[in-house]
């Protein structure tokens, strides 16, 4: 970047925010600024970064295997470069990931089934690559709420299994009255808008209060809206049954619109 040099302190360069008590880069926002080379290794002392946005450049060559030394990273974006190589495996070593978006570069090799350990991860994009091999179960990832790996050479299933609470309600801006759409005998309908790819759903919310509103009710409605086809029907994304963060039960169906 043409604008950081020593005459200035690097807290105060283009794209980079610091902490305000310890004056160390916790974002890194570099994303559509024509960037051509190699990632440089040394992004790995960057220990105290949340957000590393490098997207929508000419980035070549692998990811670096340093990227697994950023421990306290939450959001890596790479997408939309021209990245090769295969993903580094030991990126499941940034445990407090949340979101990793890979796609649009030509990644190639398997799909690593370390990342099944990242157990806060929301969000994970690998689409248009050269991936091949398996999908692994990624049975560990109890938030993971979208997962896009198509156009690659993967087999196996690429369906949402699960979605966590905390993206539904950023989708719903907290089950907000103002998306409101409907209710109905057994629970409410609230429009929302996945916050990391802008997919606009609607998330029927089950009342549980209300007598027949049964878990098993619940399951039972699962399994029947899954398996019907109509074209005056919405798509059924996926199922949540956990707890919001009081403690209460919540069961719900994020569905396309």
């Amino acid at each position: 970047m043409r604008s950081w040099n020593e005459s200035v302190h690097f807290c105060q360069w283009s794209g980079v925010t610091c902490g305000r008590q310890h004056q160390k880069v916790t974002v890194l926002d570099l994303h559509s600024q024509q960037l051509v080379g190699l990632i440089s290794p040394h992004i790995g002392n960057l220990s105290f970064i949340r957000v590393l946005l490098l997207q929508n450049n000419s980035f070549n060559g692998e990811i670096p295997q340093e990227v697994g030394r950023l421990g306290r990273l939450e959001t890596l974006r790479l997408d939309s470069n021209s990245l090769d190589g295969e993903i580094p495996s030991n990126i499941s070593s940034c445990s407090n990931l949340i979101s990793l978006t890979i796609g649009f570069n030509s990644v190639v090799g398997k799909l690593p089934e370390e990342l099944g350990s990242l157990s806060m991860l929301q969000f994970l994009a690998v689409q248009r690559n050269n991936l091949s091999g398996s999908i692994p179960p990624f049975g560990n990832l109890s938030s993971l709420g979208k997962f896009s790996a198509t156009q690659n050479n993967l087999v196996g299933k690429k369906s949402l299994l699960k979605v966590s609470y905390q993206s539904l309600l950023w989708a719903t801006d907290g089950f907000s009255s103002s998306n409101l759409i409907g209710v109905g005998s057994f629970g409410s309908v609230y429009r929302g808008i996945l916050v990391h790819d802008g997919t606009v759903i609607a998330v029927k919310v089950l009342n549980l209060l209300r007598k027949g509103a049964s878990k098993s009710f619940f399951i039972a409605e699962c399994e029947a809206l899954r398996n019907i086809r109509h074209r005056n029907l919405v798509k059924v994304l996926t199922a949540y049954s956990g707890a919001d963060y009081q403690g209460n039960d919540v069961k719900s169906l994020p569905c396309n619109l």
